[in-house]
């Protein structure tokens, strides 16, 4: 998703942040200002400092999925597909019903696509076999026989 705004979004954009932040140096540890501004970050195409804030309402939060599923967009926006995707996963671990909301957002909807795939494989897996899974890597590794080219 490219996010073209005019000048005009932006300075109105700017101005709520610029509100935010005053509310911030007097209640740091305000989760919906610190959302209501990453928001305003992103909008104003100034996604890493959205992502510091959706980070900071994370520590102080860890429990509430739509801080990851606003963060996987940032991510994602970025390109950084990995740690989208692992936001997406911790959004739906907390809130699995978050499926349809993720699904709807273009810019995650190849990541929660491969989550509910990854999800189909790993359920058809032998108990045994999830668990030792779930304790090593994210991705399970392959074992194929060396190729010999002599």
């Amino acid at each position: 998703m490219n996010l073209d705004r005019d000048s005009e979004d932006i300075k109105n954009y700017q101005g709520e942040i610029d509100n935010l932040t005053a509310i911030l140096q007097k209640d740091p540890d305000n989760v919906n200002c610190l959302m209501d501004r990453a928001e305003f970050y992103y909008l104003s195409n100034q996604i890493e400092k959205a992502i510091r804030d959706y980070e900071r309402a994370i520590l102080l939060e860890p429990n509430q999925a739509l801080i990851y599923q606003s963060i996987a967009v940032c991510y994602a926006e970025l390109d950084n597909f990995e740690k989208a995707m692992d936001c997406c996963r911790e959004a739906l671990k907390l809130e699995p019903e978050l499926l349809n909301d993720l699904m709807a957002e273009p810019s995650l909807t190849h990541i929660v696509i491969t989550l509910e795939l990854e999800s189909k494989a790993r359920s058809r897996l032998p108990t045994d076999r999830r668990a030792s899974l779930s304790n090593t890597s994210k991705y399970p590794k392959l074992n194929m026989p060396a190729f010999n080219r002599n």
